[in-house]
């Protein structure tokens, strides 16, 4: 299933689906202060420093995989979180207790094929 993904074109419009990949999975990723009932509470690209979460709803997969969340601050890598996926809708996130600086956070299967992007900044 997961060869399908390299051939995807990388979608960077926060907020926006990624083009549905041969399978059939798409990805919407939001940033946002909080969550209430699985779902970012007013979700934006500018935020001031604590908590940011990464939220993400996958779509179309089959059975149970994983993906994973790559942060970066300022161009550098500052965590990963591995998430379990286990249904063909699953919304989940990450979090990371962010200061000021330029954030990006990449969406990628288990190989590491980034599949979806997104940027905010921390004031």
């Amino acid at each position: 299933m997961w060869k399908t993904i390299s051939a995807m074109s990388l979608c960077v419009v926060l907020g926006a689906s990624a083009p549905a990949l041969a399978e059939g999975l798409t990805a919407e990723l939001k940033f946002a202060k909080s969550l209430a009932k699985h779902q970012p509470v007013d979700p934006g690209e500018s935020f001031e420093p604590g908590k940011v979460y990464a939220w993400t709803l996958i779509q179309g997969g089959k059975g149970s995989f994983e993906v994973q969340h790559l942060w970066y601050k300022n161009g550098k890598r500052v965590y990963q979180h591995t998430i379990k996926v286990r249904g063909s809708r699953y919304p989940t996130w990450s979090f990371l207790i962010a200061s000021p600086g330029k954030y990006r956070v990449e969406v990628a299967d288990s190989e590491g094929e980034v599949f979806q992007t997104g940027e905010l900044t921390v004031k």
